[in-house]
């Protein structure tokens, strides 16, 4: 903003104050140029200061002017700019008055889980109960009951399902508000059955929006989307292809302003040997992106434990952006519900170093074995694609194709041992073929 002194000279107000006071002539003379910025100033400081003005009152009208030239220009600065992007936002205009966070709708500030807008991902391998512990917390929230301890703000929800039909999906829905007792409010859920049809992440999500727009802007409070990867398109290896994902589903939460909570799958391999954001399958992106990251790693029970032969038992490790910390629980899974089971908290997780230590040999012998047999359904995968391809597989494209799929660095040299038949390890063999040797299965598969 731009005062005036006497002499047409324009004055930053910056300057006004490390220059010298104006006189109250120059300061009035300056209202009258600016009057559309300023309208109404001028009667507030002839009345305020009806005798003149000292240095004291002089570096107070200044404030003053400060900040009634900041607030309109705020008022006049776009919230968006030409592009449709964000405008930039001086920290100096929200410092003395932070606007609001988002309020907790699982969870609350002290001991929070997620924000209105924010993001929700649910980690964990085949048969952890993933999408009935993503239909537990839709029907929590459509009633306000608790979900995994936390209390759940009562807010309308949209199911959106990739998976079953929708009369199953219904019935899931009333078999999992039975089994809570009577949770659920159905006039606070919508669903949206997408399985068997095939589009783009762009496109489904352009879907999606349109079919929330019959309802108010703002109505939803939670958006579930399950399973992830039947949303996503493209590779969840690339984390180009994982960013593009993770915007659609940011374009989501910002255009229905709700919060989205998704279901994703562990890697393959022990658990318990990684942190829990580096378990799931795919590209990084996929721990690091969501607001709230919940991982399920099985527990190793022991034989005595009194459990139902059904019953599974997790470690439930929440790894939060908003929040402080929390402590990893166990869960039972007792289908079709997870319930907190406090007694297998001094289990260890499968594959931990804990694990390990209780176990010695055992435990290395074990991951030993299941390394081969990932080894194992690679090979098997390369030689597949070789018969695809109508390509001859020769050990170095046998090779080559493996390595182009699994996480460890194997020379061919090491690859070729594996298939010496003396060494027993592995069901595949290098055979003479002509001039040259191609592998073969030695197990007749």
């Amino acid at each position: 903003m731009t005062v005036y002194a006497a002499d047409d000279e324009p004055l930053e107000l910056g300057q006004v104050i490390s220059d010298g006071p104006l006189t109250a002539q120059q300061m009035l003379d300056a209202l009258d140029r600016q009057a559309d910025e300023l309208a109404g100033t001028r009667a507030m400081l002839a009345e305020r200061y009806p005798k003149g003005f000292n240095d004291t009152k002089e570096r107070q009208l200044m404030a003053e002017l400060l900040k009634a030239g900041a607030a309109q220009e705020e008022s006049k600065r776009p919230t968006t700019a030409p592009n449709g992007l964000p405008s930039l936002v001086p920290l100096r205009e929200v410092w003395e008055n932070l606007p609001p966070r988002a309020e907790p709708v699982i969870g609350d500030e002290r001991d929070g889980l997620l924000r209105r807008g924010h993001v929700l991902l649910v980690n964990a391998p085949s048969k952890a109960g993933k999408s009935w512990l993503l239909d537990e917390l839709g029907v929590c929230m459509s009633s306000g009951r608790p979900w995994l301890g936390y209390p759940c703000k009562r807010l309308p929800v949209l199911f959106c399902d990739f998976e079953l039909d929708q009369p199953s999906f219904y019935n899931r829905l009333k078999v999992v508000a039975d089994a809570i007792g009577n949770a659920i409010d159905p006039s606070m859920i919508d669903t949206l059955s997408l399985r068997g049809h095939t589009a783009s992440t762009e496109a489904l999500t352009a879907h999606i929006i349109n079919q929330a727009s019959a309802r108010p802007s703002g109505y939803y409070g939670l958006l579930v989307i399950d399973p992830l990867y039947l949303y996503g398109s493209g590779d969840e290896n690339s984390a180009g292809d994982t960013r593009e994902v993770m915007r659609q589903i940011g374009r989501l939460t910002t255009t229905l302003g709700c919060s989205v909570a998704i279901s994703h799958h562990n890697a393959k391999g022990m658990a318990g040997a990684k942190n829990a954001i580096d378990r799931a399958s795919g590209s990084g992106v996929f721990a690091r992106f969501p607001d709230c990251l919940l991982d399920l790693a099985p527990v190793r029970v022991p034989d005595d434990a009194d459990l139902d032969p059904d019953a599974t038992v997790w470690r439930l490790t929440a790894t939060l952006r908003e929040f402080r910390p929390q402590r990893p629980t166990t869960w039972v899974f007792q289908w079709p519900l997870h319930k907190p089971y406090p007694e297998g908290d001094e289990w260890p997780v499968i594959g931990s170093p804990e694990d390990n230590r209780q176990r010695g040999g055992k435990a290395h012998a074990d991951a030993e074995q299941e390394k081969t047999m990932g080894r194992v359904v690679l090979i098997s995968k390369a030689l597949d694609r070789c018969a695809e391809e109508g390509a001859t597989p020769t050990p170095e494209l046998v090779w080559g194709y493996f390595s182009e799929t699994t996480n460890e660095q194997v020379s061919l040299s090491t690859f070729k041992s594996w298939l010496r038949p003396s060494r027993g390890q592995y069901p595949f063999a290098s055979v003479r073929d002509g001039t040259g040797f191609i592998v073969t299965r030695t197990d007749g598969a």
